[in-house]
């Protein structure tokens, strides 16, 4: 194999791109070790030179920031978590102005996450299985159609006390003894889920 000797620490290395970067124009000199630690001091004694780098980078790309900053919390739940505890402990009105602002920006989401919230909490007084299911999810596979009576329940009366309100149900419900999943779901306008009650209906 050939090899290579860095410009810096004067060691003899594998000629490849693992201990070389490579250039258009060829490996570079120094190998990727002595790169890396130029790197690493360059930066702290220009610390306010890379702070406005980063700064012009941000705001030039912001897509880009939020890709990254996207896999990096997908990749670090755990840090995410604790990230989120230390702030929240250290800002708790910070935590609560924002939560006051989404609620205000977002009133659907918070209909949903009530709703979501809803169905847990009944699974759980009733010790039944439940999972974490999106009531849209289910509106959407059901295509916002009534399984009892065929009517269309569009989406905009949801939340609505009109007879063709689409409402999600529990097939087998939760009093007796049906778990809360996708598939013990169904979507009933609100006339149908009012007389069907607490019972068990096979709806096709």
């Amino acid at each position: 194999m050939e090899t290579k000797v860095c410009n810096k620490c004067k060691e003899k290395k594998p000629k490849t791109e693992e201990f070389f970067r490579l250039r258009n124009w060829g490996f570079e000199s120094p190998c990727r070790e002595c790169n890396r630690e130029y790197n690493r001091q360059w930066k702290q004694k220009n610390r306010e030179k890379v702070k406005e780098q980063k700064k012009k980078y941000n705001k030039k790309y912001p897509e880009k920031l939020a890709e990254r900053a996207a896999r990096w919390k997908q990749k670090n739940p755990d840090k995410v978590k604790e990230q989120r505890k230390r702030y929240h402990e250290k800002y708790p009105e910070k935590r609560h102005e924002n939560s006051k602002q989404w609620r205000f920006k977002n009133p659907e989401k918070l209909k949903e996450q009530k709703a979501r919230g809803n169905f847990t909490r009944r699974a759980r007084k009733r010790n039944v299985y439940y999972e974490n299911v999106d009531p849209l999810m289910v509106l959407d596979r059901d295509k916002w159609k009534c399984r009892g009576c065929g009517i269309k329940t569009p989406q905009i009366l949801r939340g609505t006390w009109e007879d063709n309100a689409p409402e999600v149900d529990h097939i087998i419900p939760l009093a007796l003894g049906g778990s809360h999943v996708a598939n013990n779901l169904q979507c009933l306008c609100r006339k149908c889920n009012q007389e069907k009650g607490a019972t068990i209906e096979q709806i096709s």
